[in-house]
């Protein structure tokens, strides 16, 4: 029975992981996380909650920096790999795995064997890197709870990014489900609805319950500093209008 393989993705922050909350409660559905994360123990909980073998510290079954190929590890490991006899096997991957790891030609050409799509989620990148630096200050006890000072270099970087992989998915896999970050917010039930009819998630199938969700706060530009210089800078305009900060 063939397997179908699938790709979440998003820039840090975009939501993407509340789309694998959603698909991963789907029936004979599993979706990876964390596979390629920057720390050790993370990727290792990640391997091992779904294969529960590491190998051996020589052959590792896990994702290791300069022991493990990680397109191989994709294709041989990941993909087609359903040990518990799933439809639908996925794996979420932010634009940065996908840039760091030079993915987009490995989902070309999954796309024209077939049995392979992506589910793609856009959000502004300035809000998604907002976002993502709040995160840090709460986890940060040096810094909790202090205004957030962006650094606009860092920034370009992270928007470079989103322009380098995100206006790319399409190009390279043509079987792909993209919608905003706004679509999800404003009705989430809809895109549950959409996801399980682009998955083949048989029609008869209950849906699950939606992740809960966060209370809702101020947008986040009340807490940046420098929040005018970013506004500022043209290179920024289309993202900085009031229409688009959401």
């Amino acid at each position: 029975m063939n397997v179908l393989n699938f790709v979440i993705t998003g820039a840090d922050n975009s939501g993407a992981g509340v789309i694998r909350q959603i698909v991963r409660n789907f029936p004979s559905t599993y979706c990876h996380t964390n596979l390629f994360h920057p720390e050790p123990s993370k990727r290792q909980e990640a391997h091992v909650s779904y294969f529960g073998d590491l190998g051996t510290e020589a052959i590792p079954e896990w994702c290791v920096p300069d022991k493990t190929n990680p397109v191989q590890y994709l294709t041989k490991k990941i993909f087609d790999n359903n040990i518990n006899a799933e439809k639908r096997i996925g794996v979420l991957l932010t634009y940065a795995d996908i840039y760091k790891i030079e993915l987009l030609d490995l989902f070309s050409m999954r796309c024209q064997e077939g049995d392979f799509c992506m589910i793609h989620i856009v959000r502004n990148p300035i809000l998604s890197f907002i976002s993502m630096k709040e995160e840090a200050y709460a986890e940060n006890s040096l810094y909790r709870g202090r205004p957030l000072f962006i650094d606009i270099d860092e920034l370009r970087e992270f928007v470079s990014l989103h322009y380098l992989i995100g206006t790319k998915i399409k190009t390279f896999c043509a079987d792909c489900f993209e919608f905003k970050y706004e679509e999800l917010v404003w009705n989430p039930f809809f895109i549950m609805q959409s996801l399980r009819e682009f998955l083949q998630v048989p029609i008869t199938t209950q849906l699950p319950s939606l992740p809960r969700a966060r209370a809702k706060k101020k947008k986040p530009l009340y807490r940046v500093v420098n929040w005018g210089e970013i506004k500022s800078l043209k290179e920024f305009s289309e993202f900085v209008r009031e229409d688009a900060l959401v």
